[in-house]
């Protein structure tokens, strides 16, 4: 098997100020390509074809005109262009997939005292694919309840187009949407802060798929979506607290999340719990900046429970639960290490970090998931190409200083 592929981005973005009016605006385009070739052995003599082919050309265009009303409320508006054109061919399969999604949007920040306010906003938008127009209804209110103490609700409606990968030009297809209800309590104190977070979201026309087989003759699959009959929910919790005072020179943080969520969608023949989702994950992250050398060390950990894992495939125009289980639980210590030479000089016109960065120190052999052959009889584990990763890099930056930014990627 070989892969080939080619990925290319731009982006270019304006801000300029017009009295009382702030007008924003940016575009940026992108092209992806990717190849992939299996190999078969005839009468041991060794040929190559493609089976895979995948090419896409990807342009976004947004513009966002703000205007204070007031010091603690403003009214913001602006439209957003979002143009995909994809190709694909996979043996008997081939598809041309074009779609325009054309955005208008307008919220207002409403400040009603200093304990209290609102965030009230609408999205229309339209798919010129699937021909279907949908408008999103968005709002929030946070109240502080003390001087650091503070809390807010928030409510909204999403909607996303099916994936292009799953699309025919059989299937009428619609928007698939989701439902959030979000409510936080914070509380913010001099470099400490502590979150608490409950959300429920409610998942609707998602859409259903089936397996099926481009050529008899290969083992591989690719699904085709046919409705949009599925639906789900996800609901759980949030912890989160990050100190930077108690230890000089020291910033860490811990979170925990728990998540019960079930879906029926794509080719899930019931509702069950999405192997993309675990239960339980802890994450701590701490970081010693030492002066007098010019450097960072970065230490996390990462832990999550095991998630599920389905064989599904389609018998009879029926999906059907051939093997499931359940993953062993992730775990992965982290280590880096950051060198900032340019840190303490006035006036820098370039910004540089070197990054000596090691994942999986320990060398625990995750797994994230399973492949299983075309009639069940054998499966291999998807793992990652070598348990242990070392990474040494440098990140140069001008004009803007981007070093956090390069630190925080590289934890």
């Amino acid at each position: 098997m070989r892969l080939k592929g080619e990925n290319t981005y731009h982006n270019l973005s304006f801000k300029q100020k017009f009295g009382k009016y702030l007008f924003n605006t940016s575009a940026s385009y992108s092209y992806n390509q990717s190849d992939l070739n299996f190999s078969t052995e005839t009468n041991r003599v060794e040929s190559e074809r493609t089976e895979l082919l995948n090419d896409g050309n990807y342009i976004n265009f947004k513009a966002v005109i703000d205007r204070k009303i007031n010091k603690i409320s403003a009214l913001r508006g602006g439209f957003e262009l979002n143009y995909a054109n994809e190709k694909l061919n996979f043996g008997e399969v081939n598809k041309n997939y074009r779609d325009l999604i054309s955005s208008a949007f307008v919220e207002t920040d409403l400040g009603f005292s200093n304990h209290f306010s609102a965030k009230i906003g609408v999205r229309g938008e339209n798919s010129s694919y699937l021909n279907k127009t949908n408008i999103a209804p968005r709002f929030a209110l946070a109240y502080r309840l003390a001087k650091d103490w503070t809390t807010s609700f928030a409510y909204g409606l999403f909607f996303q187009n099916p994936e292009s990968k799953y699309i025919n030009s059989s299937a009428q297809l619609d928007f698939q949407q989701s439902q959030h209800f979000i409510f936080q309590v914070q509380r913010s104190m001099e470099g400490r802060s502590l979150r608490f977070e409950a959300f429920y979201k409610k998942y609707d026309e998602l859409i259903k798929t089936q397996n099926i087989v481009p050529n008899a003759d290969q083992n591989q699959q690719v699904q085709t979506a046919f409705n949009n009959n599925g639906n789900g929910f996800a609901k759980g919790l949030e912890l989160f607290w990050r100190d930077k005072k108690t230890f000089e020179n020291i910033d860490y943080w811990v979170s925990y999340s728990f998540l019960d969520s079930k879906r029926d969608f794509l080719n899930y023949p019931v509702s069950l719990k999405p192997n993309f989702a675990a239960e339980h994950t802890i994450s701590l992250i701490a970081k010693r900046f030492i002066p007098e050398w010019k450097t960072g060390v970065n230490l996390s950990y990462t832990y999550a429970k095991g998630r599920p894992y389905y064989d599904i495939v389609t018998q009879n125009d029926e999906n059907i639960i051939r093997n499931e289980g359940r993953l062993k639980d992730y775990n992965a210590l982290n280590l880096s290490f950051n060198y900032l030479p340019n840190i303490g000089k006035k006036d820098a016109k370039a910004f540089t970090i070197f990054v000596l960065s090691i994942s999986n120190v320990l060398g625990t052999k995750n797994v994230y998931g399973y492949n299983f052959s075309q009639n069940g009889s054998r499966s291999s584990t998807v793992v990652p190409p070598v348990n242990t990763f070392v990474f040494v890099g440098m990140f140069i930056s001008f004009g803007v200083d981007k070093t956090q930014d390069a630190i925080n990627n590289n934890l």
